[in-house]
């Protein structure tokens, strides 16, 4: 910088105005350049101190809630949770009810949207209890997509190797091969469509219930004439009942009986009639 102000001086002196306009050209330049050179470490420095934004890892996370709630009309309660489980994008997976008393409905529903409407579940009556559950599967996922590319190559590689065979016996056996393979990465995909439907969807189960019917009121206890006329009649009818049950349980041994007295009466009837008349008196006969 010195050397091209020292040399912008002398063209000044020695040349008059014309050498002026060359050493200021010459003197803009090297302001230009420095000011440009400044700008290029300032940008570079802040890049250097801020740095690359880092990658955010995506969560794999399965929800699972089970819901009870109280409401008098568990019809209309799961028509409209099977309403909201519909306008949040989710599907009812399963569902059985008893009697019209009890309703257990599993819902899937978008794991986005699955604190909103378990929150509008939680309205359709009295809330009983409520079960939440999560589980992170991210481990699970990674492992599960680095074997999925590991077989498609090992598979790939296999399906080459076959155009290059030559006999049959090489033939057949990357054939056998290759339907190996291809049953692991079917199976491999099925997991990895599973893990992904399984994050993708909240699984909740909400069993809506009527309310427990009340006791009936103790019945007050009376005294006096009244209530011993009532205790009285409450005595003779219990005794009445047991002896009904009494007569009941003895009633076939009684006919029971009966059939067979019946036969053994006539029997001895006819005996009798058969009998000298002496013999009934102790005499001999004449």
């Amino acid at each position: 910088m010195l050397a091209v102000l020292l040399l912008a001086g002398s063209l000044a002196a020695c040349g008059g105005g014309g050498g002026s306009d060359a050493a200021n050209s010459a003197a803009r330049e090297l302001q230009g350049g420095q000011a440009g050179r400044s700008a290029d470490r300032g940008t570079g420095g802040s890049n250097n101190r801020q740095g690359a934004p880092e990658p955010q890892t995506k969560q794999f996370i399965v929800y699972t809630a089970k819901l009870r709630v109280s409401t008098p009309n568990v019809d209309q309660a799961t028509a409209k949770a099977k309403q909201l489980t519909l306008a949040a994008g989710g599907y009812v997976q399963n569902e059985s009810s008893a009697a019209g008393s009890e309703t257990t409905i599993t819902l899937k529903i978008p794991s986005d949207r699955h604190a909103t409407v378990l929150n509008d579940l939680s309205r359709l009556g009295t809330r009983l209890s409520l079960t939440q559950n999560t589980e992170d599967v991210a481990r699970e996922v990674a492992d599960v997509d680095s074997r999925v590319k590991s077989a498609e190559a090992v598979l790939a590689s296999f399906r080459r190797l076959l155009d290059r065979t030559t006999t049959v016996q090489e033939i057949i056996n990357v054939q056998e091969e290759i339907t190996e393979r291809q049953a692991e990465l079917e199976a491999l995909q099925a997991r990895q469509r599973a893990l992904q439907h399984s994050t993708s969807y909240a699984t909740t189960t909400v069993v809506l219930t009527t309310p427990p019917r009340s006791a009936a009121p103790p019945e007050k206890d009376e005294g006096g004439f009244v209530g011993g006329l009532k205790d009285g009649w409450a005595a003779f009818t219990a005794f009445l009942s047991a002896v009904a049950v009494v007569v009941g349980w003895l009633l076939p041994f009684l006919a029971l009986a009966a059939l067979f007295a019946f036969p053994a009466h006539l029997v001895w009837r006819r005996l009798r009639s058969r009998r000298p008349i002496g013999s009934t008196t102790g005499l001999p006969p004449k």
